[in-house]
């Protein structure tokens, strides 16, 4: 399907689900929401995006160092510029912009994507050990499901995570690779991320402290989400956000509307239903969507220079 094709069906089901929720709350209640958030709280909360950006372009350089040294600042405008992109891009895909402005002859975008897949990977096992460990600790006997889907996806996730990594780099996978994958560029793709995961794998104490800075990201934005929450005039107990809004933002990863806009949103409004009035759920989808949109905006102007 032509990607422009892509793009303007992403943007009718953003502006659909979006349409469709605003059509279920009340207005009025609404804009009485938005006017009384308490600015000072939604600063300091919007703040705890340095830190998270610092902490992914900090991730990037250890991720790919094995291929590319790049200092801070490079890591950072590659993550800023993958930031740009992303709110362009359904899902996250606009995150393998930054393997797209690094990419040199030993660094390519092969590699590059799979040292994506691998971060993102870290990503949804992080969030999902958070979002566990909410469920567990929340009354397990309410959130039953929801405790079951997470540990199932969670333990999933990790058997394939670990089965990359103990996947031994030899011609016979890439002989089964070659005869089984029909298109030429999925196939070289596919074998630079065996050879990604070869590399990567044999420094295991990189892998840790890898997932170690992810886990600490995901606590700040978490406890950002407390603090939207708190300017919202809500004071929410924050092992219930533990619990529910990461499978918000798992939600938000399906690649159907732009940045998860919208399919996000109409994840928190119901995983939220029994505890927050839809209203207030929007405005809240809203503020969050902030701490991936400054970013972005930060990002265009490096973005722009680059492509110029």
């Amino acid at each position: 399907m032509n990607k422009k094709i892509k793009y303007v069906i992403s943007v009718v089901f953003t502006i659909v689900i979006f349409s469709v929720i605003f059509l279920q709350i009340n207005l009025s209640q609404f804009i009485e929401v938005i006017s009384k958030i308490n600015l000072f709280v939604l600063v300091i909360s919007l703040l705890l995006i340095i830190p998270q950006v610092y902490l992914n372009a900090y991730r990037w350089i250890i991720i790919i160092k094995n291929y590319k040294q790049i200092t801070l600042t490079q890591s950072l405008k590659a993550t800023l510029i993958s930031q740009s992109l992303n709110v362009v891009t359904p899902s996250h895909f606009g995150e393998l912009g930054k393997a797209y402005v690094l990419k040199d002859k030993k660094f390519n975008i092969k590699i590059g994507a799979a040292a994506v897949l691998f971060e993102k990977a870290i990503d949804l096992l992080s969030i999902l050990l958070i979002c566990v460990i909410g469920l567990f600790i929340i009354k397990p006997e309410i959130n039953f499901i929801m405790l079951i889907i997470g540990s199932l996806i969670f333990v999933i996730l990790m058997f394939i995570l670990m089965f990359l990594l103990n996947l031994k780099q030899d011609g016979f996978i890439q002989k089964i690779i070659k005869f089984i994958v029909p298109f030429k560029k999925f196939k070289e793709m596919l074998i630079s991320m065996l050879d990604y995961f070869d590399t990567i794998k044999k420094d295991i104490n990189k892998i840790f402290f890898i997932f170690i800075i992810t886990f600490l990201k995901w606590m700040i934005s978490f406890y950002q989400s407390y603090l939207f929450f708190l300017a919202l005039g809500l004071k929410i107990d924050f092992m219930i956000i533990l619990a529910i809004v990461p499978l918000g933002i798992i939600v938000g990863m399906i690649p159907i509307t732009i940045a998860g806009i919208g399919t996000r949103d109409a994840a928190f409004i119901y995983l939220f239903k029994d505890i927050v009035p839809s209203h207030v759920m929007i405005a809240f989808g809203m503020i969050f969507s902030l701490r991936y949109i400054i970013p972005a905006l930060v990002g265009l102007p490096l973005f722009w220079r680059k492509i110029k």
